[in-house]
């Protein structure tokens, strides 16, 4: 998760959001639970995992992650925030 942070934000690697999902939703694919969360919570509310940077809504596939990672990350913001 941590380097597609870096990714996001353009920290020691030139800015690349299609990067940045792509490593976000492989770790959730893996198996990562906050990967899971962060998927699901974009997925829910349209957004990529940092926010407002253009992934399509899904619900759906939001919810499965949301599903997948229950239980199983340390911290959760809920869905509100």
């Amino acid at each position: 998760m941590m380097l597609s942070s870096c990714y996001k934000l353009g920290r020691g690697v030139q800015q690349d959001l299609e990067q940045a999902y792509a490593l976000i939703h492989k770790a959730a694919d893996l198996g990562e639970p906050a990967a899971q969360f962060v998927v699901g919570e974009s997925h829910t509310r349209g957004e990529i995992y940092a926010r407002g940077d253009g992934v399509k809504m899904n619900v759906p596939l939001g919810k499965r992650y949301l599903e997948l990672s229950a239980g199983r990350v340390p911290y959760s913001r809920g869905t509100d925030g």
